[in-house]
């Protein structure tokens, strides 16, 4: 089945490497901005994009992220943040086990928390970590966080879940959207952006089993329904890249570990600053304020 619609409406792209010849998208923007767009579940190509199959989930309408097992692609798992209009049920972890064709809700807090955010260890398959976020987007206004929000790791596939809570260092009280990575280069250290009432940047040293608090700027984060992604540096333990607006121009790779915040700050007058294309400008910290 081939769409020309599929460009506008898919923006989560997995695929099943080395060779392009499986594809999986799913549709609709898991970044709930009041103008964000709606999608239509999941699609997949077993010819490199040439043609494309509905493989479902269509009442999932918005989904941030889709991770493809790397050693056996019929191994799809799918984080649907939901429709940000209303209750659903059809929100949480997804995955399947036939390619697509099938699909089973592992994760599912409630009718109003979806999944904002997936990650995959890339030295064990089986072992996720979801942050599941209680939002609602209405026209005139928006609610970030609540009852329902909060961390969890699996080490067996999604079988079963475990919560990460305040006894394991995160924030107490009402928490709200997280940006979560794994550093390719030593998997035992986990990030976690967290939205509470002190916004702040927690790392895990010990595989995600507690998570000390590593940043003291309460201005690390801010609009977090489309500023709420965080990136390790593939070849560095200590450095972190903050993407809090996944449409924006990329950043150039840097020679030496360094990572990057956003700054409400426009005027790109300090030395200290790197303005980017769209005039937004973002802090470079250097090795000694790595965290």
């Amino acid at each position: 089945m081939r769409s020309p619609l599929l460009p506008a409406l898919l923006p989560v792209v997995a695929v099943v490497a080395p060779v392009l010849v499986t594809v999986s998208v799913t549709s609709g923007e898991g970044n709930p901005r009041n103008s964000h767009s709606s999608g239509r579940g999941v699609y997949k190509s077993i010819d490199g994009g040439a043609t494309w199959s509905f493989m479902g989930l269509k009442e999932t309408h918005n989904v941030h992220r889709i991770l493809i097992h790397p050693r056996d692609p019929n191994v799809v798992f799918v984080a649907a943040t939901g429709s940000a209009w209303g209750d659903s049920p059809q929100r949480g972890v997804f995955k399947s086990q036939d390619g697509g064709t099938t699909w089973e809700h592992v994760l599912s807090i409630g009718e109003r928390t979806g999944c904002a955010e997936l990650v995959m260890d890339p030295s064990n398959p089986d072992k996720l970590f979801a942050a599941m976020w209680s939002f609602r987007r209405q026209p005139w206004t928006f609610k970030s966080g609540g009852e329902g929000s909060g961390l969890y790791v699996t080490h067996d596939g999604g079988n079963t879940w475990e919560e990460r809570t305040s006894e394991d260092g995160l924030p107490e009280g009402e928490l709200g959207r997280m940006g979560l990575a794994i550093s390719p280069a030593n998997p035992d250290v986990v990030y976690a952006l967290v939205e509470s009432s002190d916004y702040a940047l927690y790392r895990s040293d010990a595989g995600g089993l507690s998570f000390p608090r590593r940043s003291t700027d309460n201005e690390i984060g801010n609009r977090p329904f489309y500023y709420a992604e965080i990136h390790a540096d593939p070849s560095a333990i200590l450095a972190a890249r903050m993407a809090f607006d996944p449409g924006r121009p990329t950043l150039t790779e840097l020679s030496k570990p360094r990572w990057w915040m956003r700054r409400p700050c426009r005027t790109p007058s300090l030395p200290s600053r790197a303005s980017i294309p769209n005039m937004v400008n973002w802090s470079l910290l250097e090795a000694s304020q790595r965290v």
